[in-house]
């Protein structure tokens, strides 16, 4: 239960994270013994090995279709401690996200490589029309990489999607 509360609060710092949460994490630390803190370092260090993954499941990990302004999109998060491992792996990733979105007949596959530690997102664009979408949603610009970082960004629920819907209704 323990690992459940921190990796889904990403150890108290996403936006969805409640007062009860940390209660309830403190005490089942205390009832295993554990270190609350130190045990989350380490589940958040497990998640950020990548290696053995395929670019596939990297960016089908943690993933959701929703239905804004009309489109059909895949919006993926991976969440690691450590986003140079997988953005090394752009160009693959890239691939696989295009892949998917001809598989599924999707309009549009978003993908956010969340940094824990420094609590931003970076999308990873697949193509110029995902690009609009995040680009006009958080009123930024794609760089010369293929990517846009955007600071404070840590919930596809609470920050993400509510971003990617308000920016669909401006338009309607």
């Amino acid at each position: 239960m323990l690992a459940g509360l921190l990796s889904d609060s990403l150890e108290f710092r996403s936006p969805t994270t409640t007062e009860i949460d940390k209660v309830y994490a403190k005490e089942l630390g205390e009832l295993a013994g554990l270190n609350v803190h130190e045990f989350a370092e380490g589940m958040l260090e497990a998640k950020a090995q990548i290696d053995h993954l395929s670019p596939k499941e990297l960016v089908m990990m943690d993933t959701k279709i929703f239905k804004i302004g009309g489109k059909k999109l895949r919006v993926s998060v991976l969440e690691t401690t450590k986003p140079a491992m997988p953005l090394k792996k752009m160009a693959e990733m890239v691939a696989a996200q295009l892949d998917q979105i001809k598989e599924e007949a999707l309009d549009d596959m978003l993908l956010f490589v969340v940094d824990i530690i420094k609590e931003e997102a970076t999308f990873v664009s697949c193509r110029p029309s995902a690009a609009k979408i995040v680009e006009k949603a958080w009123k930024a610009t794609l760089g010369t990489d293929g990517t846009i970082v955007l600071p404070g960004v840590l919930s596809r629920k609470k920050q993400i999607i509510p971003a990617l819907e308000a920016s669909a209704k401006d338009e309607l």
